[in-house]
């Protein structure tokens, strides 16, 4: 999101998961002022990020386009806008094909991807199940850690509880109280939070629309099923009509396709043409090697393009190192002195020794 200086090189890994990711204000604003310490342009970045006019001074800062603590349980715990990059995984060899393969693989697949979504929910509502498995499985590792805590009831009637964590795991030793509501109609005065069936003071039980640790501790004091206070829309049921609500039908022959009268789009003409495209540069002394045309070997008399004879390093005992060596020495013909001791050291044919 914004460069790391040399002083604080770990800076985008703390904004994501120190600062960003946060759920309550007080830890939040613990980093944010230690941030603004160590990189004071990072905070005038983050007070400008989501502004309709960054230049505005009067426009109201916009957190809740980046914190989750400022989000209001619209993205559900979800940070990240992952969604075109997993369709785009998931088209990854139709990408590839031309437009009418792109749209037709496109099209199959997608029919293909709902109805095995569909059939797997509709197996799963089938069997009984009312929550995903992940969502049970979720339920379960809060009712394991939820054991050690001490929930104390404070109103039975407006369904307020305390939720008392011996430990914590950033203060150690330190005893937390978290405040839990479980009446559904019920919202605490300085909440602005919208109203659901549960409230802990973490504010993750609102931010996900998942029980947190506390409110299920509380529902084990309470003798309350814990699954009740979970987010309708995780539910099988729902997963089924969201697979179901797409109604899709076999698409007719071209021919008896509406007639389209629209502005007609041609290829752009500076684009390369089909083929191999045509190379323009230096020749070196592995394409001397060999011919391109007939794939033979040039003449050691053939001239090369810069008009001078053309010496390949098949003909040079020694091989292309020493040929190299060569050209950076010496001047490229054999009408000098230069060259006439470079083939006589080396043993070349091109040297011719005297009768």
């Amino acid at each position: 999101m914004f460069k790391a200086s040399e002083k604080d090189a770990a800076l985008p890994d703390k904004f994501r998961n120190k600062l960003a990711n946060k759920k309550k204000r007080r830890p939040f604003y613990k980093i944010w002022n230690k941030l603004k310490k160590t990189n004071p342009k990072a905070i005038d970045y983050l007070e400008k990020c989501g502004k309709e006019n960054e230049t505005d001074g009067n426009e109201q800062w916009k957190p809740e386009r980046w914190a989750q603590t400022y989000d209001g349980g619209y993205r559900w715990g979800i940070m990240t806008s992952n969604g075109s990059e997993s369709l785009n995984s998931r088209y990854k060899a139709e990408r590839t094909l031309p437009v009418v393969g792109l749209v037709e693989g496109t099209w199959y697949k997608t029919v293909k991807w709902f109805n095995e979504r569909k059939q797997i929910a509709l197996a799963r509502q089938a069997e009984g199940e009312r929550w995903p498995k992940e969502i049970q499985l979720k339920l379960m590792k809060h009712t394991l850690k939820a054991a050690v805590i001490n929930v104390i009831t404070v109103d039975i009637e407006r369904g307020e509880f305390e939720a008392q964590v011996p430990f914590e795991k950033n203060d150690p030793g330190v005893t937390w109280k978290y405040q839990v509501f479980l009446k559904r109609d019920y919202q605490p005065r300085d909440s602005q939070l919208p109203s659901r069936r549960a409230w802990c003071k973490c504010r993750k039980s609102q931010l996900t629309g998942i029980p947190c640790l506390h409110v299920v501790a509380v529902c084990g004091h309470y003798r309350c099923d814990v699954s009740d206070f979970v987010d309708e829309r995780y539910s099988i049921e729902n997963m089924v009509k969201i697979w179901s609500t797409c109604d899709f039908h076999c698409y007719e022959d071209e021919d008896k396709w509406p007639r389209y009268d629209g502005p007609v789009i041609y290829p752009d003409k500076t684009m390369i043409n089909r083929g191999r495209r045509k190379k323009d540069r230096d020749w070196m002394w592995m394409d001397a090697m060999r011919n391109k045309k007939s794939g033979k070997p040039k003449a050691p008399n053939q001239k090369g393009r810069c008009g001078g004879q053309r010496h390949i390093s098949t003909y040079i005992d020694g091989g292309p190192s020493i040929w190299s060596s060569y050209r950076s020495s010496y001047q490229h013909t054999e009408d000098t002195e230069d060259y006439k001791t470079f083939c006589k050291e080396h043993n070349s044919i091109f040297y011719k020794k005297p009768k």
